[in-house]
């Protein structure tokens, strides 16, 4: 058998990456994904220990792959993974969706915001030019303003002087004092109404100049105001942006485990084939209530059955036990059999699978230590190994799982009753 053997296995055996269908998923990192296939793949090349602890167990084991494969998991399960699977790909798709949807409503709230703040810095600009000849007007209008009232107090001046001598020589000379006092009315009659045109120029102006300074202060606050708004949809787009990248990495990830699950279904068939035509002949099926536990003084943490995933809350199937001991505690076969495997398996860490007959296997995973060897026949109550937490990232427990003709089965109703 070629080195990839065991971990197109583990393609089959392995929990989803985003579920709890594989042993003690429910806390683990995810497992066999292509990143980890990637990296198992650089150190097979590169001849790291890993690498070499695969490729010596691939070689200690291919002489009876062909006739007692390691166990598969169930079709109903891959297709249930598959489905869980793909209801997180269409939430994921949707939330992507709504998120390009959200980003392309803030690029148009960004372009209006942007040509608002520039058409008021363009009316501001255009205020504050105007401002100059208006406050220029202003101020001559001013000046002649009080030219004229320089001009017009003496004459006012001249004016009361001939009334107060009137009264002294009007006896004398009557026709020059009416003379005068016509000719002085008319000059300051022509002096008032330039006075009165001056001061209309100069409010004239005055208004103009308050009215257009008014209008820019408008047009300034219009600017700040848009590129106030501006600056808060570029920083909502950029979370959005930030938040849309999240969202496609894990749909990727989703979309390569779907892949990854529907090729293992499509070996399904052959590898349970394969498990039907290893079967060796036993009498494990009438040890029913009776087999010893793996782990005496162990705790069962998580069960077999439906769990219900935390972060999607999808409904997955855990296919074993996960059994919290001490480490170290001794791992113990449940009843005897021939050891079908012994050696590593990426996810399950040391793994040591026993063939009991009629279809049936016990596999125990996370061991710190495996004393067994593959193709030894092994009695009840044996030592494989110690409980540890290899490929596992939740300390220290065993991965207990019992399976029939391929198909993982509550191991709990089997064993006796504590001692």
């Amino acid at each position: 058998m070629s080195l990839a053997g065991p971990w197109l296995l583990l393609l089959v055996l392995a929990g989803p990456a985003d579920g709890p269908d594989g042993p003690g998923a429910s806390d683990e990192a995810p497992r066999a994904t292509s990143a980890e296939a990637a990296a198992v793949a650089t150190a097979e090349s590169s001849g790291e220990p890993d690498a070499e602890a695969a490729e010596t167990t691939g070689r200690a084991v291919s002489a009876e792959t062909k006739e007692n494969a390691a166990p598969t998991e169930p079709p109903e399960s891959i297709e249930a993974r598959l489905r869980a699977t793909r209801e997180v790909l269409a939430r994921l798709r949707a939330e992507e969706n709504s998120i390009i949807a959200t980003l392309e409503e803030l690029e148009a709230e960004i372009r209006a915001a942007e040509r608002e703040a520039a058409e008021a810095e363009a009316l501001a600009a255009e205020a504050e030019s105007a401002l100059g000849p208006l406050q220029e007007a202003e101020r001559r209008a001013k000046a002649e303003l009080r030219a004229r009232l320089e001009k017009l107090e003496p004459r006012l001046f001249s004016r009361y002087r001939i009334l107060r001598r009137g009264a002294g020589f009007s006896a004398q000379d009557p026709s020059e004092l009416r003379r005068l006092s016509r000719a002085m009315d008319r000059v300051l009659q022509a002096d008032l109404a330039e006075l009165r045109e001056a001061r209309r120029l100069h409010r004239e102006a005055e208004a103009a100049r308050s009215s257009l300074q008014k209008a820019r202060e408008e047009a300034m606050r219009r600017a700040e105001e848009a590129r106030r708004l501006v600056s808060e949809a570029e920083e909502a787009r950029a979370r959005h942006r930030t938040a849309l990248e999240t969202v496609q990495r894990e749909r990727k990830l989703k979309e390569r485990l779907d892949a990854e699950l529907r090729e293992a279904r499509a070996r399904l068939d052959r590898e349970l084939a394969r498990l039907a035509r290893a079967k060796r002949k036993g009498a494990f099926a009438r040890r029913y209530g009776t087999l010893s536990r793996p782990v005496l003084e162990g705790i069962v943490e998580v069960p077999f059955g439906e769990v219900v995933d935390a972060k999607f809350g999808t409904i997955t199937r855990h296919n074993g036990l996960d059994i919290r001991a001490p480490r170290g505690s001794a791992v113990r076969a449940v009843e005897k059999g021939r050891v079908a495997f012994a050696g590593w398996f990426r996810g399950y860490g040391n793994l040591v699978i026993l063939d009991h007959g009629d279809g049936y296997h016990t596999l125990y995973g996370h061991l710190d230590e495996i004393v067994v060897e593959r193709g030894a026949e092994v009695e009840a109550g044996q030592r494989l190994g110690g409980v540890g937490d290899t490929g596992s990232t939740k300390g220290p427990f065993l991965y207990f799982e019992l399976r029939e003709d391929g198909k993982p089965i509550d191991p709990l109703p089997w064993f006796g009753r504590s001692r």
